[in-house]
């Protein structure tokens, strides 16, 4: 092969993952948006550009709240200093000398790249309390996920309700449930989203109750 074919081929190969030279993303709209309810609570706040087809497409960090809480001065000052899981958030509404004020709650929170959900992503119940915590690739559901039964508990391991890994949107190697005492439930293993080897359930006792066996997702056992 000559040098000059050589130079062609590595030339071709960058234009290719640069995105073929003029076929890149064009961001350049990037706006944040706000969706209110008929109360101006904010519902949703995201980035987003407007892509080549004309729809919009979400990118960077993005916020959906619960509607806000009227609360005493007194009990936001409490709820800001302990942090409530790091999801309080004061609302703009809050009156200036008034006893009261307004409170509002992340829901979810997590980010986009170009209208994919991408990177660790969090929700939360009502209260402030974690439902779930996990990671997405690609919009896919991708890593380590965890969701938490919504009962009071001293400390977040003692209120999960499941956990386990994900690969391209499906569920792979062990996962494990709980009772909301803290006791295990069951677990099992997956082999790309389906039930495989040996399955444990136990009463909330904790003592076994029965094994099962699958095998591509079949009980065979």
């Amino acid at each position: 092969m000559t040098g000059r074919r050589k130079a062609l081929i590595v030339c071709m190969l960058v234009l290719l993952t640069a995105g073929c030279g003029g076929g890149d993303i064009d961001r350049s709209d990037l706006k944040t948006i706000v969706n209110r309810d008929f109360n101006n609570d904010k519902t949703e706040e995201y980035e987003a550009y407007t892509d080549a087809d004309g729809k919009v497409a979400r990118h960077g960090k993005y916020v959906r709240w619960y509607s806000r809480e009227r609360r005493t001065r007194e009990e936001i000052k409490d709820l800001t200093r302990e942090g409530a899981g790091g999801v309080i958030h004061l609302d703009d509404a809050t009156e200036a000398g008034s006893k009261h004020g307004y409170i509002q709650r992340k829901a979810a929170e997590g980010m986009y790249e170009d209208g994919r959900k991408t990177g660790v992503w969090k929700e939360w119940y009502p209260g402030g309390r974690p439902q779930s915590k996990g990671a997405y690739l690609n919009g896919k559901t991708d890593g380590k996920w965890t969701t938490w039964y919504n009962i009071d508990a001293a400390g977040d391991d003692k209120r999960r309700e499941s956990e386990g890994r994900c690969e391209n949107g499906r569920q792979v190697g062990s996962w494990k449930w709980w009772y909301e005492t803290g006791k295990l439930k069951r677990r099992g293993s997956y082999e790309g989203g389906k039930k495989d080897g040996t399955w444990v359930y136990y009463d909330e006792t904790g003592k076994e109750k029965r094994k099962e066996l699958y095998e591509d997702g079949k009980k065979i056992k």
